[in-house]
């Protein structure tokens, strides 16, 4: 047999507050050209020669940027590429009087975050590295005295952040629940990659050097919640948003849903704490934990009566979590939402 347990709510929890926006890449002049060097080997009748040319392509799209910031001070402590869209404009190299060619075509590439955010100083710098472009579209052809074809799809190449980067938010607008910003962030890259094909005798390697600047609107919400709330449209930009009301009434408070990862208008029919015929006690997280719970238990259903925590689950959380059970022949448990600050 299994029973649906109390779902309660508790006092706020501090934390950054999220950030979020799509930056569109400058086009003003001089902006967002990079530096492209070509170096091959050949075979020649006297032996290998190794030849370099140089040429520029001007890259153009958006970046998806997230991050973390302060609501109050506009200070961004967390940076990350979330995901976007580049073009590259084609390039070509000749080398040996015209003997032998390298072209780019229709080049794209797909920015991301390597693995964790990178942290930003109160500066609001951050170290490139943590940042990569995979060029993962269009072509990379040789043609002379070796021909080759590398079809960046299948083959891709990376090209990785370096150096210090920098954002910059400026103040555009503000409501109750959120203000806005244009953010400016500039991502220097720098990297080399070999490039061979097949049994081509052809060695060589592709360098890229230069930076990329992007600007656009950007959102801070008060908290995390505030976000859930207007992004699940329960309230808008100018509307407190409750966290302790039921919206869509299956038993389960705004402020619960929100940590538990449920959009605004999920409807939970199942227990999510549950104890079966074996005194198991479990919490079935159907997603992603978005905020702190904390698991209490007592002997009855007063108030005043909840022992401290037994558990707390964090941001992140998934999956099923078996509870610790008491020997006690009768216990209850409720779960509480913490409330966050930013």
């Amino acid at each position: 047999m299994k029973f649906l347990l109390p779902l309660f709510l508790l006092a706020p929890l501090c934390l950054a507050s999220p950030i979020s926006g799509v930056l569109t890449l400058s086009t003003d002049p001089g902006d967002n050209v990079l530096g492209v060097v070509v170096s091959v080997t050949v075979p020649t009748p006297f032996g290998p020669r190794t030849v370099q040319q140089q040429d520029q392509t001007v890259v153009s799209g958006f970046l998806e940027i997230g991050g973390k910031a302060s609501a109050t001070t506009a200070v961004v402590s967390e940076a990350e590429l979330l995901g976007g869209s580049l073009t590259f404009t084609d390039m070509a190299f000749s080398f040996l009087g015209g003997i032998q060619s390298v072209r780019t075509q229709s080049v794209t590439g797909t920015p991301s975050t390597i693995s964790d955010p990178a942290a930003v100083d109160t500066n609001q710098n951050f170290d490139a590295a943590a940042f990569l472009v995979t060029l993962d579209g269009g072509t990379v052809n040789a043609n002379g005295i070796e021909t080759f074809s590398q079809t960046l799809s299948t083959d891709p190449l990376p090209v990785a952040g370096q150096g210090q980067g920098s954002i910059e938010l400026v103040q555009t607008a503000t409501a109750l629940n959120v203000t806005n910003y244009i953010a400016t962030v500039s991502l220097p890259v720098n990297a080399t990659n070999p490039v061979q094909s097949g049994t081509s005798n052809i060695q060589g390697t592709i360098t890229v050097t230069g930076s990329l600047t992007a600007s656009g609107p950007v959102r801070i919400y008060t908290n995390s919640f505030v976000r859930w709330a207007v992004e699940n449209n329960l309230v808008d930009d100018n509307t407190a948003p409750s966290f302790t009301e039921d919206e869509n009434g299956d038993g389960i408070p705004n402020g619960l849903a929100w940590a538990l990862g449920l959009s605004g208008d999920e409807v939970v029919s199942e227990p999510i704490l549950t104890i079966d015929s074996e005194r198991n006690a479990s919490l079935i997280l159907v997603n992603e934990l978005q905020g702190q719970i904390d698991v209490e238990s007592g002997t009855d259903l007063d108030v005043d009566n909840w022992e401290n925590p037994i558990m707390t689950l964090t941001v992140g959380n998934t999956g099923d979590i078996t509870l610790p059970v008491s020997s006690d022949p009768r216990r209850f448990y409720r779960l509480k939402a913490v409330e966050p600050m930013e």
